[in-house]
């Protein structure tokens, strides 16, 4: 929308009111499930709201409650997969509800891989799978430690390299299961980084190994962007991105042998991994562009404003 004005008011119920009062905005977008009195205090107003969910709510009470919160207040649900978009819609709020998948925007230069693989101590010549997230139990890391001890059985060759922090507990326990097996020497675990692209540009394969199901990583859109094939969990909004065969192999979350399985058909083929990553990167650009995401939600916006006059 042209000319939107960027303000931040005073959190409280009274003072939202009195904001959406004075200012008037054509349209309230309200984005992510928990904030409820921002999206109460434009409906009071007569605003219009788009609500903007990233959240996977298994069934029950809890989500029938938080489904008559959006029927009460959203004019519009934007929903940033199919995944998310299912319960909305066993919920009875299909009318309203648009799928609208979020962007990546990607680097003007992606990063030298050489650079970037010295820099986190990775031999140049190595194939190296990564893991990037959260260092907590429901992102699987653990799963994926005990992936790559299997798969460096049969190839002693393979490195690996995890990003991301967590608990100390978690942490510590990660430690142990990493020296506790064949691949030990040859998995790096360092900080998160400022910027995804250098991790990518360190490895040949990004592995997700979330538990729960995830509504629309952000981290496979950007190791399409950057040309990587993903192994995984097939959970919630991945096999929306990830294309079984084409850009990626996907097993059930927790089968740590059919992500070992997929780890060893994409590590010893390095064609078949050039592959998928060129088709993950069309992919990519085709449904996951920031131009394509900014588009549709303008249009939301723009139709929802309308409605009120």
């Amino acid at each position: 929308m042209r000319g939107v004005r960027f303000l931040l008011p005073d959190p409280g119920t009274k003072a939202l009111k009195s904001f959406f009062a004075e200012f008037e905005p054509d349209v309230v977008h309200v984005n992510c499930l928990p904030h409820l009195r921002g999206a109460a205090a434009a409906r009071a107003a007569g605003c219009p709201v788009v609500w903007h969910i990233h959240e996977i709510m298994p069934p029950g009470a809890r989500r029938r409650w938080f489904a008559d919160r959006l029927r009460r207040h959203a004019n519009r649900i934007v929903a940033v997969s199919d995944a998310v978009a299912q319960w909305l819609q066993e919920e009875g709020l299909g009318a309203s509800l648009e799928v609208i998948h979020n962007g990546v925007d990607p680097p003007r230069r992606f990063p030298d891989r050489g650079s970037a693989r010295r820099s986190f101590d990775v031999p140049e010549e190595a194939t190296v799978f990564g893991l990037f997230s959260q260092l907590v139990t429901h992102k699987g890391a653990i799963d994926f430690v005990r992936a790559a001890h299997r798969v460096s059985e049969k190839d002693p060759d393979l490195w690996f390299l995890i990003a991301g922090h967590g608990p100390s507990s978690f942490v510590a326990e990660l430690h142990r299961v990493i020296g506790d097996g064949p691949a030990a020497e040859r998995i790096r675990v360092v900080p998160p980084q400022p910027e995804i692209w250098g991790l990518l540009a360190a490895v040949d394969v990004l592995a997700l190994t979330t538990l729960w199901p995830d509504p629309l990583p952000r981290v496979v859109m950007e190791a399409m962007v950057a040309g990587r094939p993903v192994v995984g969990y097939g959970g919630g909004g991945v096999p929306e991105m990830v294309v079984e065969g084409e850009t990626g192999l996907l097993c059930a979350p927790g089968n740590v042998d059919g992500l070992s399985s997929a780890m060893e058909q994409l590590a010893g083929n390095r064609t078949r991994r050039q592959r998928m990553g060129e088709a993950g990167a069309r992919r990519a650009r085709a449904l996951f562009s920031v131009e394509r995401h900014l588009d549709r939600m303008e249009a939301v916006l723009e139709a929802a404003a309308l409605s009120r006059s």
